[in-house]
């Protein structure tokens, strides 16, 4: 089977430890707990509560641990670039109206790839009908199981366009996330697609042209990502394992990305990347089109 994007997800933050493990002592379990209740301004209410938290936390780590251990990602090109457009020095789609909605927080389900889909569906929507729809990442988890996708346990963003373009799309108020593997409650809605294009794998300039038209559904490593609070980032690695959402950049300096940890993550539940294919971030780079 073809591997699947899963987040390292910010509620169990552990993937920045366990790139450090050969650069600073090694953490006990504990002290990475009470490095991310620091870091995501956690308080728990008595012994029993702190202790409860702790075991979930350290269960759930774990498993992201083992998989991140076995993570591949299907290489999946049609190499298609965008239309020849001039390209500004700067763009930020959160700037436009209501192009970019609220930062959501994915929970403890490894539903990123569905978050970077809604994203880049949610801003062709209301440039191209002035609409601004939240459309249901939930549905994407329950439903587009057929198409490749394996709900918390991971997807691809490709395949969440493949079941927009046969389906369409509900809203979030419609199908409300949960965070959790559910049996499909009913597939389809109003909005819909024509199809999608996948840009070439590291290519910076189409990944900008691309943006200059619309947000853009990316992938990047995220393993080192946990406790960044902000500034301009380039300590990672190209293994991807994370969906997010390009929603900008500055030419030769930053990418603006939206993130999928919740509006306390980062600089506001984003994150900007230093210019060029950091993280990887070009590798894997794909939008809808209507």
């Amino acid at each position: 089977m073809k591997g699947l994007i899963v987040a390292v997800v910010s509620a169990l933050a552990l993937a920045g430890a366990l790139l450090y493990i050969h650069k600073k002592p090694i953490k006990t379990s504990n002290q990475m707990f009470q490095s991310w209740k620091v870091a995501f301004g956690r308080n728990y209410g008595g012994v029993e509560e702190e202790q409860y938290r702790a075991k979930i936390w350290a269960k759930n780590a774990e498993m992201i641990k083992k998989h991140n251990l076995t993570l591949k990602l299907p290489v999946i090109r049609k190499t298609q670039k965008p239309q020849n457009i001039a390209r500004p020095a700067e763009v930020d789609w959160r700037k436009v109206g209501k192009t970019i909605r609220r930062v959501k927080d994915q929970k403890s389900c490894g539903s990123c790839w569905a978050f970077s889909a809604t994203g880049a569906l949610e801003g062709i929507q209301t440039i191209k009908t002035g609409n601004a729809d939240e459309f249901s990442e939930q549905q994407l988890v329950d439903c587009s199981r057929d198409y490749g996708n394996e709900g918390c346990n991971g997807g691809l963003m490709t395949y969440s366009f493949q079941y927009v373009r046969d389906h369409s799309i509900t809203t979030e108020d419609k199908y409300p996330y949960v965070g959790r593997d559910q049996t499909c409650k009913f597939k389809g809605g109003d909005f819909k697609i024509s199809s999608y294009v996948e840009l070439p794998e590291g290519d910076i300039d189409a990944q900008a042209d691309a943006c200059v038209q619309q947000p853009i559904s990316i992938a990047a490593d995220a393993t080192n990502w946990s406790f960044y609070s902000g500034g301009i980032f380039s300590n990672c690695r190209r293994n991807l394992n994370h969906g997010i959402l390009l929603v900008g950049y500055k030419e030769n300096e930053v990418w603006y990305v939206k993130n999928s940890w919740g509006q306390h993550w980062g600089e506001q539940g984003y994150i900007r990347l230093k210019w060029g294919n950091t993280c990887g971030c070009c590798d894997m780079s794909c939008y809808p089109v209507i």
